[in-house]
């Protein structure tokens, strides 16, 4: 036991007490608070969809869930088409979609991105979709590759 004098207790005690509700609170934090886009181990991780390893991260997607008991599950895709045509669990409270931008290979909000739909592109399962947080950078991938700006449709929509 550690000795106090008298005077230093009160301190000692609210220090204490402030530790253990900030330790409480983080704790607690881990339950439906972090629904962000997940870490990908590329060449590690597997693709939801088809079980693939997950190796090119201009086209991976994600679909980030908070169950009804809070619980938040990652399911994460080697190409954007198979994230768009997954359907998210049922009972989810809560359901993010994010894709790579496939120019600058950092996550998006599926909601906010541009997608585009070209033979051209070689994505990992074939579906021809990459995603863009820029129009322009998408209209310059539409003028490299052909193909079209694509909205994904009520079945594929992004759902928040």
């Amino acid at each position: 036991m550690i000795a106090l004098s008298r005077s230093r207790r009160p301190a000692f005690v609210v220090r204490l007490a402030l530790y253990c509700a900030s330790a409480l609170l983080a704790a607690g934090c881990g339950k439906g608070d972090d629904i962000g886009p997940p870490d990908i181990h590329f060449g590690q991780d597997t693709c939801h969809a088809c079980g693939m390893i997950i190796e090119d991260d201009r086209y991976a997607a994600a679909v980030v869930t908070v169950t009804a008991d809070g619980a938040v599950e990652r399911q994460v895709f080697d190409d954007a088409g198979e994230m768009l045509e997954s359907q998210p669990p049922s009972g989810a409270r809560d359901v993010r979609r994010y894709v790579r931008d496939a120019a600058t290979r950092q996550w998006v909000d599926a909601a906010r991105a541009t997608f585009v739909r070209a033979r051209g592109l070689q994505t990992p399962m074939g579906s021809g979709i990459a995603a863009y947080a820029d129009p322009a950078s998408a209209h310059a991938a539409v003028d490299a590759h052909g193909g079209d700006i694509v909205a994904p449709t009520p079945a594929r929509a992004p759902v928040k």
